[in-house]
């Protein structure tokens, strides 16, 4: 099993898309549905994005506590809004093609998704991300490599409970 580095460090992080119309708008990041702590859910993989992301309202199905951060820092988004991002929830299972890695999910306040994944989860899972053909492959060490496929829908159904 893999083991998620989430580091949050001082100052700021950014990410590259933020909202359905920045995911719809580039090619430079793969949506589709993870399953996290026993939950589906509606994500964003984005390779632009420093850390990784839950939603407040997703976050609240999990039946584990977040932690505060020891940095806390900003969040630079593509709206160009600034976000507090205070807690983290620590090694959050997620289920990949029966595959089991391991990520820190930052509570962020976003709305069009469940979770954002950066590069923290990506590069710790040895992942390939092929923005255009919507795939991110895993050469995860001693394992076999396995794929991820994004989505290709243009709509879809939100998750978040209201």
């Amino acid at each position: 099993m893999n083991q998620g580095q989430g580091n949050a460090g001082r100052g700021q992080a950014r990410v590259f898309a933020f909202t359905r119309q920045d995911d719809q708008a580039l090619n430079a990041v793969v949506r589709g549905i993870l399953s996290v702590c026993s939950f589906d859910a509606l994500a964003l993989i984005d390779p632009g994005s420093t850390h990784s992301y839950v939603s407040l309202y997703f976050a609240l199905r999990f039946s584990r506590q977040h932690e505060l951060l020891n940095d806390p820092f900003i969040v630079a988004t593509t709206i160009g809004e600034s976000l507090l991002a205070e807690y983290v929830y620590r090694a959050c299972q997620f289920r990949v093609e029966a595959r089991n890695t391991l990520a820190d999910l930052i509570v962020l306040d976003m709305v069009d998704f469940d979770m954002l994944m950066g590069m923290d989860w990506l590069s710790s899972c040895y992942a390939i991300v092929d923005c255009h053909a919507k795939i991110v492959k895993f050469e995860i060490p001693n394992e076999p490599s396995f794929i991820l496929r994004g989505s290709q829908v243009q709509r879809f159904a939100k998750l978040n409970p209201l």
